[in-house]
């Protein structure tokens, strides 16, 4: 039997001003080797 535990962390940042708003997102993916994946994402919209 086969025992992997897998970790997911997300963490999401909204910053919003007058015409722009940005976006930030991280996901961390962590097993039980210690060994971990991370992906991080950005969105960055502009109002005119």
């Amino acid at each position: 039997k086969q025992d992997d535990t897998i970790n997911s962390v997300s963490m999401f940042l909204e910053i919003n001003k007058s015409k722009s708003k940005l976006k930030l997102g991280v996901t961390l993916l962590c097993n039980d080797k210690f060994t971990c994946d991370a992906s991080v994402g950005a969105n960055f919209e502009i109002k005119w």
